[in-house]
């Protein structure tokens, strides 16, 4: 017994069958498979698995985002006494702002950076060991994936701010 392959990649469809009818018909020891339709649905479900992914991935950054605002806007409720001091000293809105947003934007910076790192590596690690060895890193990707959630999150710092600067420093010291 011997194995032959072959290949037909520029016929038609309608030859490829017709090929496969007239092999089938002549010699009935001869096994036909039409590799096409198999790539075709591994496509399809590569597609889906794709865009579910994609789906999961949007869903954790935004439950990962609404979280952080829950956080920012509890750090920074903790911390009114001293935004309203700083206030009181004549601190504009924007120069608060931009204390505050430097604070987390740097820390967002440092997260994204560390969490781009750590996905390299884990990347590289399942490409060299499951797939063996191909991996390709694209840079640009990377950056402006890490800016990307800076930016975002440098948003969503902001809105969580505007309740505890837009209060009036009279009425924390009041409250005092």
């Amino acid at each position: 017994p011997k194995t032959y392959i072959a290949a037909s990649p520029t016929l038609t469809p309608e030859k490829k069958n017709e090929l496969q009818n007239q092999l089938a018909q002549k010699f009935n020891n001869i096994s036909t498979i039409d590799v096409t339709r198999t790539v075709e649905n591994t496509m399809k479900i590569s597609d889906q698995m794709s865009w579910s992914l994609e789906l999961m991935s949007f869903l954790a950054l935004l439950s990962g985002y609404i979280v952080l605002f829950s956080i920012i806007r509890s750090h920074l409720e903790t911390r009114h006494y001293e935004i309203n001091m700083l206030k009181i000293f004549g601190s504009s809105f924007w120069g608060l702002a931009s204390y505050i947003l430097n604070e987390y934007v740097t820390l967002t910076l440092l997260a994204s950076s560390l969490g781009a790192f750590f996905s390299v590596i884990v990347s590289y690690g399942i490409s060299y060991f499951i797939f063996e060895g191909v991996f390709f890193l694209n840079v640009p990707t990377l950056l402006k994936s890490i800016a990307l959630i800076t930016i975002i999150a440098a948003f969503v710092s902001f809105v969580a701010s505007l309740g505890v600067f837009r209060r009036r420093p009279s009425e924390i010291l009041r409250a005092q």
